[in-house]
C-alpha cells in the first residue's frame, strides 16, 4: 500500500519488518487493510467489527452460558457468541441495531420471535400485536423450586414465566417488535428469533411414590432451524443453527460462510482469539 511504502521511506525497512512480526493481521490475505496510515484507520472505522467465539454444545451450555430454558434438536455441535468490538461492545442499543440489520440482511420472512413478558403487561402486549396485525401465541413455563424444610421434610414452590411468540412477516414488523420489546433483552430476560414455527415445550418430570411433578419446562426448537438468542443484558448475540449456511462444518470455511450472512458494513474482526484485517 502507498501508506506502507511511505512508512518504509521515512522510518526504514527494519522498522516496518518489526511491525510485520508484531501484527496479528493475516498478511497473505489479498483483501487485507494497510498496516499504517489514515487508510488503515478509515478502513477499520468504516465497518462494524465483530468478535466471534465458538461455544461447545454441552448439557450445561444453556444453563451456565446462555442461561436460557432452551433445547435445540438435531446434530448441532457448535454455537457462536457474537459481540460487537470496540466502544460498542456490550452496548444494547448498538446490538439491537446490528440484530435488525443482520436479520433483515437475510431477507427471509416470516421469522418468529419468542420473548419474556411481564404478566402485568399482558393486556398491553396483546393490544399492540392486534394493532399491528401480528399473529402471536402465548406460553407459560413452570419450574419447581425446592428448599430444605424442617423436620417434616422439604418445601417446594412453583414459579411461572410468561412468554409470547410473534410471527414477523416483513422488515417493518421486525423493527416494530425490536422497538416494543427489546428492553426485555436489556433486562437479561429471554429474547430470541427462529425461522421455525414448530416451537414446543418439553417437561422434565420426576416420579416418586407414584406422584409425578414437573421440575422444569424448556422450549425446544426442531432440527433444521436457526436460532438467534440475545444475551448478556442485550449486548451480545448467540447463533445456533442446524441449517447448511450457518451450521458448523469442519469441511468448509465457516467464517467465510458466516461473512456472507452479515450486513455489508460488517466485518469479522476476531474469531476464537485470532485477529483478522478483513474477513
Amino acid at each position: 500500500f502507498a501508506s506502507e511504502v511511505a512508512y518504509i521511506e521515512q522510518y526504514g525497512a527494519e522498522e516496518f519488518n518489526e511491525m510485520l512480526y508484531e501484527t496479528e493481521m493475516q498478511l497473505l490475505n489479498l483483501k487485507r487493510h494497510p498496516l499504517v496510515g489514515e487508510e488503515a484507520i478509515e478502513a477499520l472505522n468504516a465497518k462494524r467489527q465483530l468478535l466471534v467465539l465458538e461455544c461447545e454444545i454441552t448439557d450445561n451450555l444453556f444453563e451456565d452460558e446462555i442461561q436460557r430454558p432452551l433445547l435445540l434438536d438435531g446434530p448441532l455441535k457448535k454455537a457462536y457468541a457474537i459481540d460487537l468490538d470496540s466502544e460498542a461492545q456490550g452496548n444494547a442499543v448498538e446490538t439491537q441495531t446490528f440484530l435488525f440489520d443482520f436479520l433483515n440482511h437475510q431477507n427471509r420472512f416470516p421469522i418468529y420471535t419468542t420473548f419474556f413478558a411481564f404478566e402485568e403487561e399482558d393486556k398491553d402486549n396483546r393490544a399492540f400485536f392486534s394493532q399491528q396485525h401480528m399473529s402471536f401465541t402465548s406460553h407459560v413455563l413452570s419450574r419447581q423450586k425446592q428448599t430444605n424444610g424442617w423436620l417434616r421434610g422439604k418445601r417446594t414452590s412453583t414459579s411461572e414465566s410468561h412468554f409470547f411468540t410473534v410471527k414477523i412477516e416483513n422488515a417493518k414488523m421486525l423493527e416494530l417488535i425490536l422497538e416494543h420489546a427489546y428492553r426485555v433483552a436489556s433486562m437479561n430476560e429471554l429474547f430470541m428469533f427462529s425461522y421455525s414455527n414448530r416451537l414446543s415445550i418439553q417437561q422434565e418430570v420426576e416420579t416418586t411414590y407414584r406422584k409425578t411433578r414437573v421440575l422444569e419446562d424448556r422450549f425446544v426448537y426442531p432440527e433444521e432451524t436457526t436460532v438467534v438468542i440475545v444475551g448478556h443484558d442485550g449486548g451480545m448475540l448467540y447463533v445456533l443453527s442446524n441449517e447448511e449456511h450457518f451450521a458448523y462444518d469442519l469441511r468448509t470455511d465457516w467464517a467465510k460462510r458466516l461473512r456472507q450472512q452479515l450486513p455489508n458494513d460488517t466485518m469479522i474482526r476476531q474469531l476464537n482469539g485470532e485477529w483478522f484485517a478483513d474477513l
